[in-house]
């Protein structure tokens, strides 16, 4: 799978790019018999067993990773065609617009062929060189990046939250907090609260580590 940083390294300056999207990508590979036991649930005094691998277990996006790379690969073979995704969300970068757009409607083709069904409502077809991805808006003319402001106001009320669980002495994990202060300290440019919402958490986690000890 690629994210922000595949995104970064394999795009140039005035590429052009789209996107595809997969629906209800997981449910199209099949869960062994074996496996079904581990997938079970109740609903109504009635228990039932996923026969398509579900969404949000541990080990499933590394096997949707390894079917859906399997694909990919076979398309690189015949195609110059930059191919990134993660999860369900797939970007196709090119510096060719034409190409780039006969090409896509060609992989979607691919993908169909492949018993994938594409999410025709959520795809982008025509080429552009400022495009979103992940809740990052790319612009390959000037080669820089932003936060959507969907993304922005997200990550505002994550922070809010946690914010108010620390001043409601609420228990805090110091893992949870450290990969929160990470991604905060990674996103500061994009957000103008962030050095002060970085200051309070600092000080639970020193709070917390001190507890902890």
């Amino acid at each position: 799978m690629h994210g922000l940083e595949e995104v970064h390294y394999l795009a140039n300056q005035m590429d052009y790019a789209t996107s595809l999207d997969l629906k209800s990508a997981f449910h199209h590979i099949a869960v062994s018999t074996r496996s079904m036991l581990y997938l079970t649930f109740n609903f109504n005094n009635n228990n039932y067993a996923y026969k398509a691998m579900p969404f949000g277990t541990k080990h499933s996006p590394i096997f949707f990773a390894e079917a859906i790379e399997s694909i990919f690969r076979q398309i690189r073979i015949h195609s110059e065609i930059k191919i990134l995704n993660y999860c369900d969300d797939i970007l196709l970068i090119y510096q060719d617009k034409q190409t780039l757009r006969t090409q896509t409607m060609e992989i979607m083709k691919t993908l169909e062929q492949f018993g994938w069904t594409i999410s025709a409502d959520n795809c982008e077809t025509q080429p552009k060189q400022i495009k979103t991805f992940l809740g990052w808006i790319w612009n390959m003319r000037e080669m820089n990046i932003r936060m959507s402001e969907e993304r922005k106001s997200k990550m505002i009320q994550v922070l809010k939250d946690w914010c108010n669980t620390i001043y409601k002495s609420k228990s805090v994990k110091i893992r949870q907090l450290t990969t929160l202060i990470g991604r905060l300290n990674f996103l500061r440019p994009q957000i103008k609260e962030a050095s002060l919402y970085l200051i309070e958490l600092d000080k639970a986690k020193t709070q917390a580590l001190k507890i902890g000890s």
